[in-house]
């Protein structure tokens, strides 16, 4: 429970924040956007304590994206589809300049997943997805992929927005996102990656093998 507050939290508010505060160290100072914005985090601070509430009554076999409950039973290229979809009907600032959208949710072997890894999961895809709506400034075209190709299973969010600059001298530091994404790669002995697109945006990956008949369960 404590990881899944922890998952819930960095997913909502604390990107708000952190966009806040990006504003305000770049001196980009705009008094309606920085209202817009605070009632946004006042809003996020006060669903993830419904959330957590929604989610600790219920059996453990679902997870609330937005106001929906998804059951984690469903085929899980269902469930992975109705995280993108509650998810991308948000009303976050990026996702307004969107206008193609490509999807391709197909079959996953989940056969060796246990429920908090499908849990992890639809967060890693929830957040890839808030991030693209938060941050891929002037992005026309998202593409979203869940499916299994060349014995991997891939979940993969790309976007043509400004982007993310990896080539920079300076030290990236991982955030709490990146950090929850690289333990999840670890306990499904896959990958995870976050790299720039061709010729602009950012493509968030992550993969693990679909054959594998061993997983570490934390």
């Amino acid at each position: 429970m404590i990881k899944y507050m922890s998952s819930t939290i960095h997913n909502r508010p604390i990107q708000t924040l952190k966009q806040i505060l990006r504003n305000i160290q770049a001196e980009d100072l705009n008094y309606i956007i920085l209202v817009e914005q605070l009632k946004t985090l006042d809003k996020e601070l006060r669903d993830v304590g419904k959330l957590v509430e929604k989610e600790t009554i219920i059996d453990g076999n679902s997870i609330y994206v937005g106001d929906n409950e998804i059951d984690l039973q469903s085929p899980f290229k269902e469930v992975l589809y109705q995280v993108y979809n509650n998810t991308i009907r948000q009303k976050l600032p990026c996702f307004l300049s969107i206008k193609f959208k490509i999807v391709k949710f197909e079959n996953i072997n989940d056969s060796n997943l246990t429920i908090e890894q499908k849990r992890s999961l639809c967060r890693f895809l929830e957040e890839a997805l808030i991030n693209v709506g938060k941050y891929a400034k002037d992005a026309t075209r998202l593409k979203v992929i869940c499916t299994q190709e060349q014995e991997q299973n891939i979940i993969r969010v790309e976007d043509n927005g400004i982007g993310i600059n990896l080539l920079s001298n300076e030290p990236r530091k991982a955030g709490g996102g990146t950090k929850q994404a690289q333990d999840l790669a670890k306990q499904l002995r896959g990958n995870f990656r976050r790299y720039p697109g061709e010729p602009t945006g950012t493509i968030c990956e992550l993969t693990w093998s679909a054959n594998k008949s061993w997983f570490w369960h934390f």
